[in-house]
């Protein structure tokens, strides 16, 4: 009997963990379906000749066969609210992305033209007697060997990187270091500040 006694609390102990994860499961309905359990057990050991403790099971059972159609209707009804609000968060996170995809091929769309007239200053302001780095194409070469073929290639260059936003695997890209010319004077003002690209003309 202790055994019978001990299986059966682990089996009502297992019910309880099982119905646990239920949502629709509420406080309500397990009091029905406790007084329910009480009611069979004592429908059982009256050797199921009491047929008033039958009558009150079957109450209970019914009851309790309502209740969760109930809960069970109810908590479907939510799951169905929740998927349509899922559908209509999915449709405006679609728009928003649609929105921004358009945006950023507009941009993609107006493209960079390099002026130039802008070039060529650039070029004119090279200073001299700067290392020419492994082009070997020095800053007098550009400067003094200028044409309007090469500003156009140039220029052509520039904007295709700048556009496609692609830099060539050999490409150096140039730094700007600031080097202080006085470090007894103000490092803040920029007058006296030397900025020097650590990396040759162009390539």
């Amino acid at each position: 009997m202790k055994y019978k006694y001990e299986n059966k609390n682990k089996e009502t102990e297992n019910e309880k963990k099982s119905v646990q994860s239920k949502v629709w499961w509420d406080e309500k309905l397990e009091k029905i379906h406790t007084e329910m359990k009480q009611e069979l057990w004592s429908h059982k050991a009256s050797g199921f000749k009491d047929t008033r403790i039958k009558k009150k099971y079957k109450r209970l059972k019914q009851e309790f066969r309502n209740k969760q159609r109930k809960n069970l209707k109810e908590e479907n009804s939510k799951f169905v609210k929740m998927m349509e609000q899922n559908e209509i968060n999915d449709s405006i996170l679609d728009q928003a992305i649609a929105k921004f995809e358009s945006e950023i091929e507009k941009k993609n769309e107006e493209k960079i033209v390099i002026d130039r007239n802008d070039i060529k200053k650039i070029i004119a302001m090279l200073p001299n007697g700067k290392s020419s780095g492994f082009s070997e194409a020095s800053n007098e070469m550009f400067k003094y060997g200028t044409s309007n073929t090469l500003i156009h290639l140039i220029s052509a260059l520039i904007e295709k990187i700048i556009n496609s936003g692609i830099i060539p695997s050999f490409f150096n890209v140039g730094k700007i270091s600031p080097i202080i010319k006085d470090p007894n004077k103000s490092k803040s003002d920029f007058d006296k500040i030397n900025r020097k690209n650590l990396f040759h003309t162009l390539i």
